[in-house]
């Protein structure tokens, strides 16, 4: 007859024949409703409201409104009184509250007496008092109060967020960088003394399979993580190359009258190694560079950047990669690089303990192959 809580039967809907009408309001289990439209899936309008809970003692209320309306609106007839199956009520939700926690948690001073007409005027209703702990019974249609913070934000809410001072709660402890993040900060900073500016993209992009990938993800061009809910339509996969994000961001300052840019990112690259699996996370660096080659506050003739550029910084700015590369180039074509010389590169960056001493992993540079009429270089290991 109907997926409870899910969506009705074809054979039960109601037609232009229909003359009777069965009206059935009925509270349904929130764990049950969520585990069977997603194993259907099936994520219907009824589905998202009983999976988050409803209010099990306004069924009869909802039902009464119903009839109401089909007999003011559409000339209907109620015959009988509703019946009402509810075998196991649910016991009434009490949560504590300590006046000095609204204080504690949001720095307002809020006086109990505030406090309690507050929440009554909310619809939480005193029960008791003891030890300092005043009792509220929650609602039946307040499913979100579960515990004595979510009292505690009700009363933040009414008082005025506005009032809450902003201020860094005291700490004796000192936090410190993890080893891969040394890295990476020292990453950074030989890359700005490169006159490289860091780039952050998303990423979630297009499905893109123009880029050769570096040697632990090569063969799984075509096998980009999808997402099964994106946000937006176009950026439905995962990336699995840092490139595109770069000529992106490349083609945004050619739009904006840039063109001598110079841009690296550090981030996750994603492949799947196992289908139904999640999927594999590996740290990348890429850099993009193009137009003229200038060093900052020192005189000096404009001069394009060229391939050495890209190779000079490639082979030199890893601080833990003592040994140079042999690096070649080969010709691509970035979509909008309106005919500057740009040069991409991308490789792991996560180092590898070889015989107790740290080591940068194997360099391979991603060779791009683009289609548009615009010339350029990317540089790949030979």
């Amino acid at each position: 007859m109907a997926l409870a809580g899910i969506m009705g039967g074809e054979e039960s809907e109601i037609s232009t024949q229909t003359t009777d009408v069965l009206i059935e309001s009925a509270y349904f289990d929130p764990h049950s409703v969520r585990q069977t439209a997603r194993q259907l899936g099936m994520d219907t309008e009824a589905s998202r409201r009983f999976e988050r809970g409803a209010d099990c003692d306004g069924v009869l209320r909802a039902q009464q409104r119903c009839i109401e309306l089909i007999c003011e609106l559409a000339g209907g007839v109620a015959t009988e009184d509703a019946i009402d199956v509810y075998p196991k009520p649910f016991p009434p939700r009490v949560v504590e509250l300590r006046p000095e926690r609204v204080k504690a948690l949001t720095s307002l001073s809020v006086e109990t007496n505030e406090i309690v007409r507050i929440l009554t005027g909310l619809g939480f209703e005193r029960v008791g008092e003891s030890g300092g702990r005043m009792n509220f019974k929650v609602p039946t249609w307040r499913i979100d109060v579960e515990q004595e913070e979510d009292l505690v934000e009700e009363v933040a809410r009414h008082t005025g967020y506005d009032k809450i001072g902003s201020e860094l709660p005291p700490s004796s402890m000192s936090g410190e960088y993890q080893p891969s993040e040394v890295q990476q900060r020292s990453l950074r900073r030989a890359l700005n003394a490169f006159g490289f500016d860091e780039a952050i993209n998303f990423s979630f992009i297009q499905q893109e399979n123009r880029f050769d990938l570096i040697p632990s993800l090569r063969g799984h061009e075509n096998d980009q993580p999808q997402l099964a809910n994106p946000i937006i339509e176009e950026a439905a996969w995962m990336r699995s190359t840092l490139l595109p994000g770069l000529l992106n961001s490349l083609r945004h300052n050619f739009n904006h009258g840039n063109r001598d840019v110079r841009l690296f990112e550090i981030g996750r690259i994603f492949s799947i190694s196992t289908p139904k699996e999640l999927p594999d996370e590996t740290l990348a660096v890429a850099l993009v560079a193009t137009g003229a080659a200038l060093e900052e506050n020192r005189p000096q003739a404009e001069r394009a950047a060229a391939r050495g550029n890209a190779y000079g910084t490639a082979v030199c700015h890893p601080p833990h990669a003592a040994r140079s590369r042999r690096v070649g180039f080969r010709n691509m074509r970035p979509n909008d690089c309106d005919g500057n010389m740009a040069h991409p590169i991308e490789w792991p960056a996560e180092p590898t303990h070889v015989r107790g001493q740290r080591r940068w992993q194997e360099h391979s540079f991603e060779r791009a192959h683009a289609h548009s009429a615009n010339r350029g270089h990317a540089c790949a290991r030979r």
